[in-house]
């Protein structure tokens, strides 16, 4: 028979060893979506990610659609607000060829002209250069997004590359989904690699969201790209516009 110390004693040893337990499974839970989010091999998976995904992008062809409002600009000769429309079947590994074939009205007057493959072209963030060797991401936020959870990234260049590469880098925001990583949507505007460049002798960009949607097992391919050029870092070379693109009809090549 056990006496009254002995079964207070087994008592206590039960009710905190129940305790400890419940504690050691406090501690080997999974980590929080923040953690995830905030993980550096997270980081390399977006990255190894997004460059497949430039390969399943570039291997199809689609219809793109833009329609582009333009607003009033006297001084740039657009005396009447205006609407422009470009249509085309494109190679998404020859969008520089989408400029002699897409078909609209017109695509600009004497002083200003859109280059029509520049709104395909926002299908990609930075094709085949999107890497740690170009980038980093700041974590910013995570929640829902396009009916997926997303880690939410602020993405700026790493300056060293900028200095010794020729063309725009991407600086914005990116959605991520967190199954397999993939950038469902990103928003931003592409800069110049350097600071100091002649605005008369290099391209325009404008800023522009683009998003992209699932169309089957580890497939994202593009959606649409809104770009305009109203805000704070507007091209004053080119008159006030927003414009959408939507893409269609993919097809294998």
């Amino acid at each position: 028979m056990l006496g009254t110390s002995s079964f207070i004693k087994l008592l206590l040893l039960a009710l905190f060893g129940s305790v400890s337990v419940v504690a050691a499974q406090d501690v080997s839970s999974p980590p929080t979506q923040e953690s995830a989010c905030s993980a550096e091999t997270t980081r390399e998976r977006i990255f190894k990610r997004e460059g497949q995904v430039d390969i399943i992008i570039a291997a199809n062809t689609a219809t793109v659609k833009t329609e582009i409002q333009i607003f009033r600009d006297p001084f740039l000769l657009v005396f009447h607000p205006t609407r422009l429309y470009f249509s085309d079947q494109i190679d998404f590994s020859q969008l520089s060829r989408a400029n002699r074939r897409a078909k609209g009205e017109r695509t600009g007057n004497l002083l200003w002209k859109f280059n029509p493959s520049g709104f395909a072209d926002r299908a990609f963030l930075d094709q085949g250069r999107f890497t740690q060797a170009y980038y980093q991401l700041n974590l910013r936020d995570f929640g829902p997004c396009q009916d997926q959870t997303c880690c939410v990234y602020e993405v700026t260049p790493v300056q060293s590359a900028r200095r010794h590469q020729v063309g725009p880098f991407f600086r914005g925001t990116i959605w991520v989904e967190t199954g397999e990583y993939t950038i469902i949507r990103f928003k931003g505007q592409d800069a110049p690699a350097n600071r100091v460049h002649f605005s008369l002798a290099v391209d325009h960009w404008f800023e522009f969201e683009s998003t992209r949607i699932k169309v089957g097992p580890h497939l994202w391919l593009p959606d649409r790209v809104i770009s305009r050029n109203t805000g704070k870092n507007r091209d004053s070379f080119f008159p006030k516009f927003e414009s959408e693109t939507i893409f269609s009809d993919f097809k294998p090549r």
